[in-house]
């Protein structure tokens, strides 16, 4: 149980909070060029890591089913913040950190689950999956982060904030450690419930911003090489 716990909030304060730094001190300086960047690099975790590990869990339905929950669920949580955001003093680009805060913490449940699940049949392999997980939410809490400083935080209210997106990890693993003979079809929705709310998240919030902070094909090219990069990533680190 003491290891379960250690491990999540391993991943959160290495993970989120390595990534939440970066966002804080380098997003802001080339906002669209980060937007687009790390929107690839989700994409990237949609693509070569949540779909797959959600089909290969479950069957095409299930996963259709968590795609569309978790778009439909992102989608309302995006209507309800950016309802106000004419009349708002806040800029638009905190409104797109508050939803990937919603989204990433969506994200981070399922793979708190993979934490407490793995390892609760093998600690080593926990440790394994730990490892990976923390690696790939860097580029998540710089995305949720560097967005969160156009706001009215200061830098330290900004790292907590991400750290807390982050929170649901620890929530997950301890789920996964209870319940670690779940079946495979849940573990399968939730994997697709992720990967709709970050699909969402990029393609309704992220490279909207992206092009129009910086109206030019580069952002385009930067969210490929984004892609790419995760797919070597998560080749290298698996």
């Amino acid at each position: 149980m003491k290891e379960i716990l250690f491990l999540s909030v391993a991943c959160v304060i290495l993970g989120t909070g390595t990534g939440a730094l970066l966002g804080i001190f380098f997003g802001l300086k080339s906002i669209g060029k980060t937007m687009a960047f790390t929107g690839g690099l989700m994409l990237g975790i949609v693509i070569f890591d949540l779909a797959p590990e959600a089909l290969s869990h479950g069957n095409l339905p299930v996963a259709a089913a968590g795609i569309f929950a978790g778009v439909f669920f992102v989608f309302l949580a995006a209507a309800f913040i950016n309802k106000g955001e004419k009349s708002s003093s806040r800029p638009p680009l905190y409104n797109v950190g508050i939803i990937l805060m919603l989204a990433m913490a969506l994200h981070n449940f399922p793979e708190g689950m993979a934490i407490g699940s793995s390892a609760i049949a093998d600690f080593k392999s926990g440790l394994v999956v730990a490892f990976i997980i923390t690696l790939h939410d860097i580029p998540e809490g710089m995305a949720v982060a560097a967005p969160l400083t156009a706001g009215p935080g200061n830098k330290i209210s900004v790292f907590i904030a991400t750290l807390i997106s982050g929170l649901s990890t620890v929530a997950g693993a301890l789920f996964g450690l209870w319940f670690g003979r779940m079946s495979t079809a849940g573990l399968a929705f939730c994997l697709a419930a992720a990967a709709g709310a970050m699909l969402y998240v990029v393609f309704g919030e992220m490279l909207p911003r992206a092009f129009a902070e910086r109206k030019d094909k580069k952002i385009a090219l930067i969210t490929i090489i984004g892609i790419i990069m995760s797919g070597i990533l998560l080749k290298i680190i698996k």
